[in-house]
């Protein structure tokens, strides 16, 4: 049950997680990351989870949010969206 994760750049420089889930099969993810600095923090999100992080650089809250999701993955249970779809927030 390795993860492997990767960071890409889109074309509009925007941060992107991409997180390989290995089994019998291996499935890759690709997920994308907003950042903001609220106060002192960096707020990382992936609205495709809506699932959140932060850090004191925008490279820790990018290393932490994709902490975050692979904890996420982790549960059997985990919902993935279909590529391009985002889930609906409560």
């Amino acid at each position: 049950m390795g993860q492997k994760i990767e960071e890409d750049r889109h074309q509009q420089d925007k941060p992107l997680i991409a997180l390989r889930k290995s089994f019998i099969m291996e499935e890759m993810y690709r997920f994308s990351a907003a950042v903001k600095k609220e106060g002192k923090w960096y707020v990382s999100w992936c609205p495709e989870l809506d699932i959140a992080s932060q850090g004191k650089t925008v490279e820790e809250a990018i290393e932490n949010l994709k902490e975050a999701i692979e904890i996420y993955l982790e549960d059997e249970d985990a919902q993935v969206p279909a590529a391009g779809q985002v889930f609906p927030r409560p």
